[in-house]
């Protein structure tokens, strides 16, 4: 091994690898990002250099040193497959100088970390920490699951994919519940001050501490110090607010579980995709997609940041040569099914995860409510108000999406209730969440019916979509709208009128493994009709525009 340029960290020697440059350094070693010599893929790896005066034969995985800075991580990463989790590929042997030590490789975040973000810009949006902290829940409920806390959650080991994909990575503290430790463990301002042992709970402060840091730029002070969020982000939701103080809880038992954090967090706001373009190597900046996020925004862009996917998935098994299996797409059925269904949600005009919209929809000359451009217009004559029955009526639903999204479901202006049902049914799609859809279509209309069918061949399939959004934009809305096939005679109907854009997307297996791609964005004028029952408005049929 060699040193680099300023003589501060070795270089790795990794057969059938070239080393290409430091990625970070810490106290169980350092992480480098590797090419294979053949030209293949870039991976990390993170580097375990031999104790001083220490043989090759002493540092064999299995040893009281590696079995605490080594095989701990391996084995974690390598029995357990998550969506937002890094995955492992194998544990090799340093050659040259570094003969003795392991280098554990993986995925390579190309995004950086949340503490690469908030050095480089500053604080997140609300909308941002939304996207990083309702997965990072639901990863530590996964974990959780399996008996592995974490233990040092902490804003360098929250990674990002270039497509802007939060991924938590560095699992060398983890242990299995009721697994010995060395206690104080996890990084300073980010573990609870008065917990001497880690613990399940423990990974939900410190991920409630990251929350804290990603809006204001700095750790949580101490209870007894820390003035309201609100204090120093104005305008930051109260629910929001709510779920991480509860998170802060100095007293375990208070805290929330991971799984309820996230549900809280996914709750409280919109999430938005991150702008990575500042915070990354200038190496990465071909292949980011989120770097023109502030501009594609005002299009509608929502970006590829959270996956429209069932969260946990199912795990793999490590194979004899170590690492994990790259599950692969097996026969033409899957793929002609994948381009099935990916195509019929294309023409349906309002396929994709609606999760990240926030302000994306509205553009120059438009009025806008919160998540999609509508035109300025007027509801159609007797349209009936929305009532409290309309929210009553929206039972188990309502308690599933964010506030913003309930409001807008039952507003009586049905260009402003297209953009929230385009939202829930896009989730409920990627979700293969047949409540969701019955929230938003009429019963036995077609639009039910196309939906249905889709999700149904998901769900047969095992199949997701991966980077999937919609954008509604110029909707106007007409009084004029024809009868909708098997509508009750007495409904009140309408029709909006707008530009659907579905971005690039790709359909995924339940390995997350890519089984058809649609690599450019679809833009289609449509109407959609809309028919006003149990005091609001549903999705009756979507049809092609005449103009």
């Amino acid at each position: 091994m060699k040193a680099n340029e300023e003589g501060t960290a070795m270089m790795p020697v990794i057969a059938g690898y070239d080393a290409v440059r430091l990625l970070g350094s810490g106290s169980q070693g350092s992480v480098w990002l590797v090419a294979e010599k053949n030209g293949g893929a870039h991976l990390a790896a993170k580097c375990f250099w031999p104790v001083a005066g220490g043989t090759g034969a002493e540092q064999v995985p299995g040893s009281r040193h590696n079995e605490s800075e080594v095989t701990q991580e391996w084995r974690v990463l390598a029995q357990c497959d998550h969506n937002h989790l890094i995955r492992v590929h194998e544990l090799v042997a340093l050659a040259g100088g570094g003969e003795g030590g392991w280098a554990l490789l993986m995925d390579y975040a190309a995004g950086g970390s949340v503490r690469d973000v908030v050095a480089a810009r500053g604080p997140l949006t609300v909308g941002e920490a939304v996207t990083v902290l309702s997965p990072m829940g639901q990863v530590l409920s996964f974990l959780h699951g399996r008996g592995v806390i974490h233990g040092d959650l902490a804003p360098g080991n929250i990674l990002f994919s270039a497509h802007g994909k939060p991924l938590l990575g560095d699992l060398g503290f983890a242990r299995l519940v009721g697994q010995g430790g060395p206690s104080g463990g996890g990084t300073p301002g980010f573990r609870c001050p008065v917990e001497d042992v880690l613990t399940q709970s423990s990974d939900v402060f410190s991920l409630a501490a990251v929350g804290w840091f990603a809006l204001t730029g700095r750790p949580p002070p101490p209870t007894r110090d820390r003035m309201p969020l609100s204090m120093y982000v104005p305008g930051v939701p109260a629910e929001l607010t709510a779920a991480l103080e509860a998170g802060l809880d100095e007293r375990a038992w208070h805290r929330p579980t991971a799984a309820a954090f996230a549900q809280a967090v996914f709750r409280s706001a919109r999430a938005e995709p991150l702008a990575l373009a500042q915070s990354v190597h200038p190496s990465v900046l071909p292949q980011l997609l989120t770097r023109g996020v502030a501009n594609r925004r005002r299009r509608g862009w929502a970006g590829q940041v959270l996956r429209g996917r069932r969260w946990c998935r199912r795990t793999s098994k490590p194979h004899a040569g170590g690492g994990r299996r790259r599950a692969r797409v097996r026969g033409p059925r899957v793929s002609v099914a994948a381009g099935f269904i990916a195509v019929a949600v294309v023409v349906a005009g309002f396929g994709g995860w609606r999760l990240m919209a926030g302000n994306g929809g509205v553009e120059t000359g438009t009025q806008g409510g919160p998540h999609g451009a509508v035109t300025a217009s007027s509801p159609p004559a007797a349209t009936p108000a929305p009532t409290a029955a309309a929210l009553a009526g929206l039972g188990a639903v309502a308690s599933m999406v964010p506030a913003g999204v309930r409001a807008e479901m039952i507003s009586d202006d049905p260009a402003i209730a297209l953009t929230a049902l385009a939202w829930v049914r896009s989730y409920a799609l990627s979700n293969v969440n047949f409540t969701l859809l019955e929230a938003v279509n009429a019963a036995g209309s077609p639009a039910a019916l196309a939906d249905t069918a889709i999700a149904r061949a998901l769900e047969k399939a095992g199949h997701s979509y991966a980077g999937l959004t919609t954008a509604v934009a110029e909707a106007s809305v007409s009084a004029r709208a024809p009868q909708p096939r098997g509508a009750q005679a007495s409904s009140a109907t309408a029709t909006v009128s707008a530009m659907i854009t579905t971005s690039a997307f790709a359909e995924q297996d339940a390995r997350g493994e890519v089984v058809h791609q649609q690599t450019t964005e679809q833009r289609q004028k449509l109407d959609i009709v809309l028919i006003f029952l149990n005091g609001r408005w549903m999705i009756q049929e979507i049809l092609p525009s005449p103009g």
